[in-house]
This record gives structure tokens, C-alpha cells and sequence, in this order.
């Protein structure tokens, strides 16, 4: 389960600085840039994976102590 939570945090921090940095350039410049924002989605798809991973093991911990 450490590992779930290192993934959520390293999302978190990708979500954070690209999406971030992908805002204040655009609202400085008016361009789009696509580097930032692909990073963004894959921090995004990560932080969803690791919530899901970490809700089925929760169900299959649920299930053992039953």
C-alpha cells in the first residue's frame, strides 16, 4: 500500500506544477502550450488510477477480514 500512496502523491505534484506553470503562461502569454498539458493529463490519469487501485484493495481487505 506504499507504493499507492507514493504514486498519489507524485500526481499530485506533476498535477500541481504543470498545471500550475500551464495557467500562468496562459494567462500571461494567451498560448497554449501542449508540453504542459499532456504532463498534466498523465498526472491526472495517474492520480485516478491510484484512487482506483487503492479503493479495490480496500474492498479485497474488506473481504479477508470477513
Amino acid at each position: 500500500m506504499e507504493i499507492n500512496s507514493y504514486l498519489t502523491r507524485f500526481s499530485c505534484m506533476l498535477m500541481l506544477m504543470f498545471g500550475g506553470l500551464f495557467i500562468i503562461r496562459y494567462v500571461k502569454t494567451g498560448d497554449l502550450y501542449l508540453d504542459q498539458l499532456l504532463v498534466f493529463g498523465a498526472g491526472f490519469v495517474l492520480f485516478i488510477g491510484s484512487l482506483i487501485w487503492k479503493r479495490k484493495h480496500q474492498q479485497q481487505g474488506n473481504r479477508k477480514a470477513c
